[in-house]
């Protein structure tokens, strides 16, 4: 799901525990508290420049708008949020009172101490007191920062650092910078050089259906994000999903997907993007919006399928039948 958000997304040795968490805590497990984290309690994301912490959180961020989870968070850069203060003032913030949100970047001092006519704050102290109030309402807030917890401790009033750890899990994220910029760009890699997921045999897919369907019949929910992709492209093959999205059910989905986006709290560059969506004739490839009713469609064709693998109106000796 990484890959959707930030292509080429290579899951390691380094991200791989914050990744756990961060499944954890979308699917409401208890193994969270486990861990010492709270279910109750947003997520903050600290670690040094460039180790995934913004593009771990904007990924969870789109699992949960698409699977509709109460916990789906709207997201702002803190610069974005000095900026609207220094045009609007106090009134500019009244935004931030409501549903949950992700402030990204936090503990830029020179970006969060701004300036309305006489009126000059910390923003982000602002931010984050007022968030605490809203904490006690159910509002989550979750935060990104470069700064250890040391230096925020010291960067942040006690008061406001207190709020802090009593409204957030502390998740330290570790490993080297991966912004592209900081990786020498290869123009051309050998085909030998790139590490690929083993392929699974047909025998090995069918019997991973079977798992799924076995789930079904227990009553057990089936996470798309887990093997879908492997599932949805075998049961294609075997031509009990089509390869082509029905015309109505994809009216449908993209009902669904406009309404849902219109809710939302969209940047001008997402404004953009889905008035491109809408207005087009034929669907815009190069489309964040297309992407996602792409998906949309065939996590419910699998669905589909799948409930009726577990039902019996398909047959399972079918998985092994050639198409």
């Amino acid at each position: 799901m990484v890959n959707l958000v930030v292509p080429g997304f290579v899951a390691d040795r380094h991200n791989t525990p914050t990744l756990r968490l961060l499944y954890l805590y979308a699917t409401r497990s208890e193994e969270l508290e486990q861990e010492g984290l709270s279910l109750d309690k947003g997520l903050l994301l600290y670690g040094n420049v460039g180790s995934g912490k913004t593009d771990l959180l904007r990924s969870l961020q789109k699992v949960l708008w698409l699977t509709r989870s109460p916990l789906a968070f709207a997201y702002v850069n803190m610069k974005q949020v000095g900026e609207e203060f220094g045009i609007g003032g106090y009134e500019a913030l009244q935004r931030y009172t409501k549903r949950h949100w992700l402030f990204d970047e936090l503990g830029q001092w020179e970006k969060e101490t701004v300036g309305n006519y006489s009126n000059k704050i910390n923003v982000a102290e602002s931010i984050i007191l007022t968030r605490y109030e809203q904490f006690r309402h159910g509002h989550l807030t979750h935060f990104t920062t470069n700064l250890s917890r040391e230096e925020m401790e010291s960067h942040y009033d006690g008061r406001v650092w207190s709020r802090m750890q009593e409204m957030c899990n502390m998740v330290r994220v570790v490993g080297p910078d991966r912004r592209p910029v900081a990786q020498p760009k290869v123009k051309h890699r050998p085909a030998d050089s790139i590490a690929l997921m083993p392929e699974l045999s047909e025998e090995d897919k069918a019997a991973l259906v079977l798992q799924v369907v076995e789930q079904l019949k227990a009553g057990e929910q089936y996470r798309f994000l887990d093997t879908g992709g492997i599932c949805l492209s075998f049961l294609k093959s075997k031509g009990l999903i089509p390869q082509a999205v029905p015309p109505e059910m994809e009216a449908e989905e993209m009902h669904l997907l406009i309404t849902a986006a219109r809710y939302n709290d969209l940047d001008s560059a997402s404004r953009k993007e889905l008035r491109r969506f809408t207005e087009a004739e034929e669907l815009p490839q190069d489309n964040k919006y297309t992407r996602e009713l792409s998906y949309r469609c065939e996590k419910r064709l699998l669905r589909e399928c799948l409930q009726k693998l577990a039902s019996g109106e398909i047959e399972s000796n079918l998985l092994s039948a050639k198409p």
